[in-house]
């Protein structure tokens, strides 16, 4: 009978946390739905192009004996790539190697071009995780004394015109800044929300009365959800990363070679380890020391990785560890059992943990506002800018819920009040997810320059 009930608290938990995810993700997607944004310029790339040897339209007497390729950001050359079209539809694969003058350039050795126009394919992966594609063109002058291209590929050379074009150029507004990969943005923004309601409820399960099993069971499911989804990020993020050449295990292996990718494979450990202490060795204490170290690490991942690294990774680690603190304790209010003196404890416990995480989530928030945003009209005239206001919106729903919260509080030792407190935060909640959902997809964003 006990296990039967344990059954059935489970798959209630699993069910009431799906509803809040579905009802989060449609106010995201009523938010920002895939549209034209009007005289919005279109996002530039995470690591942009900022010269290149040659440069692109050049009519050269002289075959290169090399690409060399500049961008604004720290390049991974491990998973970069570089081939080369003929306009007879001739092409190869180059083979390239960061500069070892400058971790900013990418360098392929070229030999072998006759006379003609040449487009040079691109995709490179910066220091902050993302892949950003591009092409170039070029013209060798008739009379050159360079020899042939390379093998025929059935994939035919992309015209001049195509080739100056860059690859977001024809994306509409949400779509462009997302860089044409919007899945993996939200699979990365579903994971980080999970591993930190992990991370939050864990600690305080570890550290509040005891009030009931269900807190642990729902932390259990979460532990799954967030090992889970991490693990299909770091797969996507990775194949998308290097291309269709790649299988997924060489993929992965690839990406470990990386800076980006050894954070995401820690983070899938950490997580997995979390998993472990909760379902097999049942020590909440310890899943909240290995899910919490993974929310702190993600402060080295993304924007922060490139921008003011040594202000912005502590600031964004702190950020994200006030914010599962705050998830926490609203999953453990709406979870844990109401009768006696225990939930009222915690619950005050709680409002108070709740009130010093939001100001901590707002000063970190507008500390990275500041590092990432060029200049203040850049709230309104961009993407990110856009994301951060609607960031900052959900986050004055979420102050006043507090306050609605912290009146309620005090009279906790009444039934209708702790009713009225558990409806409210299942709302909050909602909220909260969206919110967290809308800093993913940020992490996403090319900060405008």
């Amino acid at each position: 009978m006990a296990r039967r009930t344990s059954i059935r608290g489970f798959a209630t938990a699993a069910f009431r946390l799906l509803v809040h995810t579905a009802l989060a993700a449609a106010v995201t997607r009523a938010a920002f739905p895939v549209r034209p944004l009007g005289a919005e310029p279109v996002p530039r790339p995470h690591a942009a192009l900022l010269s290149s040897e040659p440069r692109s339209g050049a009519v050269l007497a002289v075959a290169p004996s090399r690409i060399r390729l500049v961008f604004s950001e720290p390049l991974e050359a491990s998973m970069s790539g570089m081939s080369i079209a003929a306009a007879n539809g001739q092409s190869r694969t180059l083979v390239v190697a960061t500069d070892p003058h400058d971790v900013h350039a990418l360098i392929a050795p070229l030999a072998g071009l006759g006379s003609g126009t040449y487009a040079v394919r691109w995709h490179v992966l910066s220091a902050d995780g993302h892949r950003v594609d591009g092409t170039l063109a070029f013209t060798v002058a008739a009379g050159s004394d360079s020899t042939a291209v390379a093998p025929r590929s059935n994939a035919p050379a992309p015209s001049m015109a195509a080739a100056m074009t860059p690859a977001a150029a024809g994306d509409p507004g949400f779509v462009a800044a997302l860089g044409r990969r919007p899945a993996v943005a939200e699979l990365r923004a579903a994971a980080i929300t999970a591993l930190l309601a992990l991370a939050g409820l864990t600690l305080l399960i570890a550290t509040l009365p005891i009030s009931g099993p269900r807190p642990l069971r729902l932390a259990q499911l979460l532990s799954i959800l967030a090992t889970a989804l991490l693990g299909a990020y770091l797969i996507v993020w990775s194949t998308t990363s290097v291309g269709p050449r790649f299988g997924i295990i060489e993929a992965v292996s690839l990406a470990a070679s990386t800076s980006p990718g050894a954070l995401e494979i820690a983070r899938v450990a950490l997580t997995l380890l979390a998993l472990w202490s909760l379902v097999l060795a049942r020590r909440a204490g310890m899943a909240a020391l290995f899910a919490g170290v993974a929310v702190l690490i993600t402060g080295a991942s993304g924007h922060s990785a490139v921008n003011s690294p040594a202000i912005s990774i502590p600031t964004k680690a702190i950020h994200l560890a006030a914010a599962a603190i705050w998830l926490g304790g609203l999953l453990w209010i709406v979870t844990a059992e109401r009768h006696g003196a225990r939930y009222v404890e915690g619950a005050r416990r709680i409002s108070s943990l709740a009130f010093g995480s939001v100001l901590v989530v707002l000063a970190t928030g507008v500390i990275q506002s500041v590092l990432f945003l060029p200049r203040l009209n850049a709230l309104t005239t961009s993407t990110y800018g856009r994301l951060i206001l609607a960031k900052g919106a959900g986050l004055l729903v979420l102050v006043f819920f507090g306050a609605f919260h912290r009146r309620i509080v005090p009279r906790l030792d009444t039934t209708m009040a702790r009713r009225r407190l558990r409806g409210s935060v299942r709302f909050e909640i909602v909220v909260m997810i969206a919110v967290s959902i809308v800093g993913g997809l940020l992490a996403a964003i090319a900060p405008p320059r």
